[in-house]
């Protein structure tokens, strides 16, 4: 029943970076990684890159937590489904930014 909290997150954290990125690099709230530490430009750009893709990943899996409401499964075979789908949406936002970074340094 929790299982709502991660889009929920995702699409208050996406709206967070996407439209107010943190100004300081030591901000408690914010995207750290060897490529978006290179410059303020790519600190700022992983932000709002990361903000849009947390954003809409949020949307989608807040649509497919409805859809699977309505499905015939078992609780635990809904939320660890749904768990999983969660997991591919962040790691692979977090990926995809990583790559635009590395697309960025170029």
């Amino acid at each position: 029943m929790l299982d709502i909290l991660i889009p929920l997150l995702l699409i208050v954290l996406g709206i967070i970076f996407y439209l107010s990125p943190p100004k300081k690099r030591s901000s408690t709230l914010s995207y750290r990684t060897k490529n978006s530490l290179l410059s303020a430009t790519h600190f700022h750009e992983a932000h709002v890159f990361l903000g849009k893709l947390w954003l809409i990943g949020g949307l989608i899996l807040f649509v497919i937590y409805i859809i699977l409401l309505f499905l015939p499964l078992a609780l635990l075979v809904r939320s660890s489904l749904f768990f999983m789908l969660s997991l591919v949406t962040i790691f692979g936002s977090i990926i995809w930014t990583e790559k635009h970074l590395e697309h960025l340094k170029q």
